[in-house]
């Protein structure tokens, strides 16, 4: 249940890309994005202090994917801090979020082909235990 939560928010935010795609008023692409953003940031969070804890757990292997999946976090708040300050033209817009999508579709497949997958076979039951609750608390707090 947990890892359904997580894929949920994963196709919210590919959503989300293709709405800011469609859009051609550059606010309105401004506002869409910012949805994006915090969408990630509070997936990320939740990620971070519920569900990759566990993961960490297990071994030396979930330690490392999940090492890896903090670098790939980090990278989109690189990307998201500067768009937020991002004082330039639509099409130089445009091309660095199409590089933060990128970063975040290579994010989620991995997520969803290898880290999803070796927390359901190393960890299963104990991660839905309690964990979609936590999970659910912590987006009512951030509001997405």
């Amino acid at each position: 249940m947990p890892i359904e939560i997580l894929k949920r928010d994963h196709r919210k935010v590919k959503e989300l890309f293709i709405d800011l795609g469609d859009e051609k008023d550059f606010d309105d692409k401004k506002r869409l994005a910012e949805r994006i953003f915090k969408n990630f940031e509070t997936h990320a969070k939740i990620e971070e202090e519920l569900f990759y804890p566990e993961v960490r757990s297990v071994s030396m292997e979930g330690e490392k994917m999940i090492e890896e999946s903090i670098q790939e976090h980090n990278k989109v708040r690189g990307y998201i801090n500067e768009l937020r300050d991002f004082d330039g033209g639509l099409v130089e817009y445009e091309n660095k979020v199409r590089e933060m999508q990128q970063v975040i579709d290579d994010h989620v497949a991995k997520e969803e082909n290898i880290v999803f997958p070796f927390s359901e076979k190393n960890i299963g039951e104990k991660l839905n235990l309690g964990l979609s609750a936590k999970i659910m608390a912590m987006k009512a707090r951030e509001m997405i």
